[in-house]
């Protein structure tokens, strides 16, 4: 399973997070395809990835469920400390995709 992120520093975070609870999350490489190395690699969207295995992607994802605290993603997300064109972006493209899905076909959708 592959981990992306913008950030360096978000996968870092997130190793150091839960370096106690997945076994040998603190030794996987964290990718950053803006080092020479990956250089083919420069214009991905997710410039930053740490690969885990199947056994270390389910007990991560587990501890980051457990994490959540919040019932309603959209009411969490107003009051985080991100700047308004993020959350104005995230809202549109979750009109965008209610939109397409009331458009389908009721037989598409069940």
């Amino acid at each position: 399973m592959t981990v992306r992120s913008r950030s360096r520093g978000q996968l870092e975070a997130l190793v150091e997070a839960f370096k106690d609870d997945v076994d040998h999350l603190e030794d996987r490489e964290i990718i950053s395809y803006n080092d020479p190395q990956y250089g083919e690699y420069w214009d991905r969207d997710y410039e930053h990835r740490i690969i885990l295995n199947a056994e270390q992607w389910v007990t991560l994802a587990a501890c980051l469920a457990s994490d959540i605290t919040y019932s309603n993603f959209k009411s969490q997300a107003g009051k985080t400390d991100v700047p308004d064109e993020y959350l104005s972006r995230l809202y549109r493209i979750y009109v965008e995709m209610e939109d397409e899905t009331r458009q389908l076909s009721p037989t598409l959708i069940n």
